[in-house]
């Protein structure tokens, strides 16, 4: 069914309000222009005029600030924008490529057992050491953290994770938990240069979280003196990596030099890089054509219109509605169960799914063609990790996969999916049926796809969804703690593996409730992922990946809405600026320019 005339009118009206929102500026942001808590070590930072001059200065161009520099304690993309740079860990990839950092080598003969070799003269910003026991102790505390934005899931693989997991979920905190982690945790410093990690089943694959800035240390002494401020500012963290943060005036710029006691410091070509706060893509954009920024990421209409050799990579995120299938308090008792009753029930998940014309919201609405979200889960862009370039993308175009899923608006499908789960749900009328709050964070698109949504369900199914704007650090703490109805979340791979976007449902991340809802989907799930996680068959394991991603679509406790939304420019002046499509994308570690 096509969308109706009362709907296009509608969606028109919605065009033209963000049109003109778009022309008078973002002013959504989580400090509402207050900059009392910059930090600065160089006076004024007002505007990109009082740059630092240097043949070897990178700027960049982002359109959010960072949240913290500690990685550990945030997952956003912007975070790991700084996160690369100032943390250190075992390794660095660089290319594909796996390169030493903090370790100097590695021993395992079965990719279960891990003995790392922490090189003597790796050393914190301040010039004392960093030991095998600061590697032990972050990656101990991380499950300490109440301010962490769950990471620890990337130790998801190492023996006692699920014992220490399953006391997490029993409340257990302090000296218990620090009891079950110490007495189960697979990690063991046996001295300052020698960490020793075994995993529960031979993982090739696990050298993509060895090198994730997550499993970079936190230094104990600089942690516990601030708590949950550590990384809150440039005298709140110890340094690792090859730059510090010499400068944060927040929503303005992050500043960085070299930090000269990095042990491969003497190897480092940039004298320094800032990186630009600069919220909307066209004045971000025309700084890069000036010449004034290096890199900035930009809208994926930027993709087909510049030029060839400037366009660096096409993004590669994945965007969706989490349906909270099991609402619980803290206690642990169910809140708010008859929308719970609606959010697991499949069919009224798909009466919603069916009101979004994915078509115009990203064609007309956001003006932006991304690659519509159907079953574009595992990104496309990506190597199966067999060595051989293997592309998801090549793998699934010979795989017939019956997607149920509509790109178009399709209300009458909408109705049919509506009355069966009134049906089965007792509702006699669409009236009956209780109002559906939508979180998303302020600021960026968030306001008009829940707009979009909220309009287009009343339209077709007389619904209503209330859109709920947060901050970006409350919708997070909403997620962990699983206070919402529909939430609108996005999420990138951490690592080169396409299982990492799975994970968030394997260990329900983001608290959906699905594995209690639906006891046996999850289960069907769980098993898929066990078997992910112990093959070391490349092949067989690509086959499970899209098995895995066919069912999550059709199961899963989200509403797919798009895959990818960006990309990056980049200067003909910058060399060997490594733009990852996973985990901390940008690695300047080895950048020149010239």
């Amino acid at each position: 069914m096509k969308t109706s005339t009362r709907l296009l009118a509608l969606l028109l009206a919605v065009v033209m309000l963000f049109a003109l929102a778009a022309c008078s500026g973002d002013t959504n942001t989580s400090s509402n222009g207050d900059t009392s808590n910059s930090d600065t070590s160089n006076g004024d930072t007002s505007s990109t005029g009082n740059a630092s001059t240097g043949d070897n200065i990178l700027r960049i161009g982002l359109a959010q600030d960072i949240e913290t520099m500690d990685s550990q304690q945030n997952t956003a993309e912007y975070t790991q924008s700084v996160a690369e740079g100032v943390t250190a860990t075992l390794l660095r990839e660089h290319n594909g490529e796996y390169l030493f950092d903090l370790a100097e080598s590695y021993d395992t003969d079965d990719y279960i057992h891990w003995t790392f070799h922490i090189r003597e003269d790796a050393a914190w910003s301040d010039g004392t050491p960093i030991t095998a026991h600061d590697f032990e102790y972050s990656w101990k505390q991380i499950f300490h953290r109440d301010e962490a934005g769950k990471v620890y899931i990337l130790f998801d693989g190492i023996q006692g994770y699920d014992a220490i997991a399953e006391a997490m979920a029993e409340g257990k905190t302090g000296d218990e938990l620090s009891a079950v982690i110490d007495e189960n945790f697979a990690v063991k410093a046996t001295d300052d240069h020698t960490l020793e990690v075994t995993l529960v089943s031979a993982r090739p694959w696990y050298l993509s979280c060895f090198a994730s800035p997550y499993m970079g240390p936190i230094k104990q002494d600089i942690y516990e003196a601030n708590g949950s401020a550590y990384g809150s500012s440039v005298d709140k963290f110890a340094y690792s990596g090859p730059f510090y943060v010499s400068e944060w005036a927040y929503n303005e710029k992050v500043v960085l030099e070299p930090n000269p006691y990095y042990w491969d410091a003497e190897n480092i070509k940039l004298d320094g890089v800032e990186i630009y706060i600069v919220k909307d893509v066209e004045p971000r954009v025309n700084m890069f054509k000036e010449g004034t920024l290096h890199f900035v990421r930009a809208t994926s209409e930027y993709y087909t219109t510049m030029p060839d050799d400037v366009v660096t990579f096409e993004g590669s995120s994945w965007s969706y509605l989490l349906t909270n299938q099991h609402r619980v308090n803290t206690d642990g008792q169910m809140v708010n169960e008859e929308i719970s009753a609606l959010m697991a029930n499949r069919d009224f998940v798909m009466a919603l799914s069916c009101c979004i014309d994915r078509s115009v919201l990203f064609g007309s609405v956001l003006t932006d063609p991304t690659k519509f979200g159907t079953n574009l889960i595992v990104s496309g862009n990506l190597p199966l990790n067999d060595g051989l370039g293997t592309l998801v993308e090549d793998a699934r175009a010979k795989r017939d996969f019956d997607n149920p899923i509509p790109l178009t608006a399709d209300g009458e499908l909408a109705m049919e999916y509506l009355q069966k789960a009134m049906d089965t749900l007792g509702y006699t009328d669409a009236s009956q049926i209780p109002e559906i709050s939508l979180v998303y964070s302020q600021g960026g698109e968030g306001q008009s796809i829940c707009e979009f949504i909220s309009l287009s369900v009343e339209q077709f199914l007389g619904l209503k969804i209330t859109p709920e704007p947060v901050e970006f650090g409350v919708r997070d703490s909403r997620v962990i703690s699983g206070d919402y109805d529909l939430l609108l979340m996005g999420w990138g791979i951490d690592g080169v593996d396409g299982s990492d976007l799975f994970q968030p449902w394997y260990s329900d991340l983001f608290c959906t409730g699905w594995p209690t809802a639906h006891p046996d989907e999850y289960a069907t799930f769980a098993e898929m992922m066990d078997d992910l996680n112990t093959t070391t068959d490349f092949v067989y394991r690509g086959e499970l990946l899209l098995d895995i991603e066919e069912y999550l679509v059709q199961y899963g406790p989200f509403i797919t809405l798009n895959f990818t939304g960006d990309c990056g420019l980049q200067s003909d002046l910058l060399h060997d600026f490594y733009i990852r499509e996973a985990g901390a994308t940008y690695n300047y570690t080895y950048a020149s320019l010239g």
